[in-house]
């Protein structure tokens, strides 16, 4: 369902005869449109990211999560203003070790 414990996308249109934009399926809404059309290169860049962090992966757990170092954490965020300058601010170098390193007291 398009919200989570809604319940089925019958139900949730049943629930309502008519949106203000004048769209009687959820489907038709323009921001699930977006997210059908923009899913497929979402899903790529998922896919592209996700190798590249176990690209760098130094070693991997019994589970088969990969396991990244410091350094190699910092490496796959290295160029994260370039993919995303707006959350550049919020992870600069020094967040990111300070995540990590309390990241590794939390499995201790």
């Amino acid at each position: 369902s398009i919200l989570a414990g809604a319940g089925s996308k019958q139900a949730l249109n049943a629930s309502r005869s008519c949106y203000p934009d004048g769209a009687n399926d959820v489907s038709e809404r323009p921001s699930a449109r977006v997210l059908v059309e923009t899913f497929p290169v979402m899903r790529d860049q998922d896919r592209a990211l996700r190798s590249l962090f176990n690209s760098l992966a130094v070693d991997v757990l019994e589970d088969g999560s990969p396991l990244l170092s410091l350094a190699a954490l910092q490496s796959f965020f290295s160029d994260l203003h370039l993919a995303d300058a707006g959350r550049q601010f919020s992870l600069q170098p020094q967040a990111v070790v300070q995540l990590f390193e309390e990241t590794l007291n939390m499995q201790i």
